[in-house]
């Protein structure tokens, strides 16, 4: 097993959702936030060798940094990594402490509508959010057009921000909570399902689930 670049930043994007992971054998990982708000899920480039907990996965990526191409060595309570003279036996977590996601998709419904996004207009909209201090992000249809829009939907008077993403001739509104789209920086095709209220973010190296705010 080897984890390289790309494996390393999906790990790292997934402590934003959770800061615990369950490994399962082969080359699929899941996370999902402690609240059930997010569900993520990924393809590392090598395959995981058996399945193990970390509670800590800032911790764990942290002493990965230690190494340059580790080598591991499993047991069934631990990993050895090492490399160039230096080595940690790191202790895995109990599977039962950790919230751990389905192991199947969600299935989305037939009449979800398909929107493709860019990573700079992902990032553009990030970055509104901070400067403009706006707590919600939403799929907004009207007036012909689709837009990802930085908004508080609690407060209909403050500040937004628009990105463009399409055409569509319905009306909608999902909103999002911004914790919940730290998307990695990629392109993305959205399924968004009006009926199930929920948005899928796909990209090709890792997939998002997210569900609209209910109450806004």
């Amino acid at each position: 097993m080897k984890f390289n670049e790309t494996d390393l930043n999906i790990l790292r994007n997934l402590t934003t959702i959770n800061q615990s992971l369950k490994f399962s054998e082969g080359d699929t990982i899941r996370s999902i936030s402690n609240t059930k708000t997010i569900l993520a899920k990924a393809k590392l480039s090598s395959d995981i060798p058996q399945t193990f907990a970390i509670y800590d996965l800032s911790r764990f990526l942290g002493v990965l940094s230690l190494f340059d191409d580790p080598g591991f060595k499993f047991n069934s309570k631990s990993v050895k990594i090492e490399a160039d003279g230096k080595k940690v036996s790191y202790t895995f977590a109990d599977p039962s402490i950790i919230v751990t996601p389905p192991d199947q998709d969600i299935p989305m419904s037939d009449d979800c509508i398909s929107i493709t996004m860019k990573d700079s207009q992902l990032n553009d909209l990030i970055k509104a959010m901070g400067i403009l201090d706006l707590p919600n992000a939403a799929l907004v249809g009207e007036d012909g057009k689709i837009f990802f829009r930085a908004m508080n939907a609690s407060n209909p008077s403050t500040d937004t921000y628009d990105v463009v993403l399409g055409e569509t001739d319905k009306e909608f509104r999902c909103v999002f909570d911004k914790d919940n789209i730290k998307f990695m920086p990629l392109n993305y095709t959205i399924e968004l399902s009006l009926e199930q209220q929920l948005a899928h973010f796909k990209s090709d190296l890792i997939e998002y689930w997210v569900p609209a705010e209910s109450n806004l």
